[in-house]
């Protein structure tokens, strides 16, 4: 049977096996401090990011993480699928499916549940996912340095 759950600090260290192989399979080598930040994200109280775990027969099958947003125009929250892994074990099952089919559900309320779906689009579309568009992104501006560690200049006071 699949199941799934809030992942919880005691899933930290079984998911960051899967959280390796998921950034070094897309993004190349990672280092331990970025995948114990998510996770540390995905088990506490954060305001933008919530991990789930996926389990089959108990067993640890896979993870999400999910970030929240807002919809102005619907006045309602979102959430945005960042990643979603299934351990290679589980990959012919119908974790994958059952979990993202689910998904909407845990969120009733909210506007809807993004993904980005680069490939297998008719898979989505069974589980009744719809392209939403185009997303057009552009890059922050580096992390200003920590202001316990220099004092930052003071604004003026209206006279």
């Amino acid at each position: 049977m699949i199941t799934w759950e809030r992942m919880q600090q005691t899933d930290a260290l079984p998911v960051y096996a899967m959280m390796r192989d998921f950034y070094e399979r897309r993004l190349g080598t990672v280092t331990d401090a970025m995948l114990w930040e998510n996770l540390s994200r995905c088990t506490g109280p954060d305001a933008l990011l919530e991990g789930w775990v996926i389990l089959s027969d108990g067993a640890l099958a896979g993870y999400a993480i999910l970030s929240r947003g807002y919809d102005p125009a619907r006045a309602a929250e979102i959430r945005r699928l960042e990643e979603f892994y299934i351990d290679r074990p589980f990959r012919r099952t119908r974790a994958a499916r059952d979990f993202l089919e689910a998904l909407p559900g845990l969120y009733a309320g909210c506007a809807w549940v993004e993904a980005v779906a680069e490939k297998d689009t008719a898979v989505w579309r069974q589980l009744g996912y719809r392209a939403g568009g185009t997303v057009m992104r552009r890059a922050c501006p580096p992390r200003e340095p920590d202001p316990s560690a220099k004092p930052r200049p003071g604004r003026k006071k209206a006279t």
